[in-house]
């Protein structure tokens, strides 16, 4: 078993006390992101902290099981190195975590070996439910400013807008279809009108002395009428002029 150094115990415990994680193992993202990440830790000697933390928190976790290969202080050193260079917008919360989830047996079983290989299968699993927990949060910050804005007046909802835009568009649509229909049944009424076998019938004379105000009511009042009379026209006046 490794034995950690009294540095490396007070890193350990520094990590603990900093209680940025919520119960449970879940990720703080809001907590975890208002420090520092290793990438904009540029200070040497807090970089040097950095790497003592991460080293305790790995012997920690090497400590914690009896394999067949487990790794030397010289290899926890390095990849240590490897933590703060590979995985810069990490913090050492991220750190800490990913081991507790590590020992709750989240990221599988754990066999004869304590690797590199290993350890990168953690922190990439990790970071697949970080970056989903860090786009919720991102995602939540932006729609309370949105609704924030939206109460102060700085801007106006623009749904209900839009959707009376959308329903302008439909009622015109709805009213040039309307027009549409309502010309073709006149036009097939002209069509009956000049056709022979409506010639000298008292329709004729009606139809000839309506007014055309007139001619459009009855027109629009009366559709199935007038589909009817489209009916009748397409099977028994096939002769009709087009």
């Amino acid at each position: 078993m490794m034995s950690i150094s009294d540095p490396l115990r007070a890193a350990a415990a520094q990590l603990r006390e900093r209680r940025r994680l919520m119960p449970g193992g879940t990720i703080a993202i809001a907590e975890i992101l208002k420090t520092p990440s290793f990438r904009d830790t540029v200070d040497q000697k807090a970089r040097r902290e950095l790497h003592t933390a991460i080293m305790a928190v790995l012997m920690d976790y090497c400590n914690t099981y009896n394999v067949v290969r487990n790794m030397t202080a010289q290899q926890l050193a390095t990849y240590a190195v490897h933590v703060l260079n590979h995985y810069s917008d990490l913090r050492l919360e991220d750190v800490f975590l990913v081991f507790q989830k590590a020992k709750a047996g989240e990221y599988g079983e754990l066999f004869d070996r304590i690797d590199q290989g290993v350890l990168d299968g953690y922190f990439r699993a990790y970071l697949i439910e970080r970056n989903a927990e860090k786009d919720r949060h991102l995602q939540s910050l932006k729609d309370a400013a949105y609704a924030e804005r939206l109460q102060s007046g700085e801007i106006r909802d623009r749904s209900t807008e839009l959707r009376q835009i959308a329903e302008g568009i439909l009622d015109r649509s709805t009213k040039a279809q309307r027009e549409k229909s309502a010309a073709a049944r006149e036009a097939s009424f002209d069509r009956l009108r000049e056709s022979e076998a409506f010639k000298g019938t008292p329709m004729e004379y009606a139809m000839r002395n309506l007014r055309s105000a007139d001619r459009q009511t009855i027109l629009n009042a009366d559709s199935k009428a007038a589909e009817a009379v489209n009916f009748n026209d397409s099977q028994e006046n096939d002769s009709l002029p087009q």
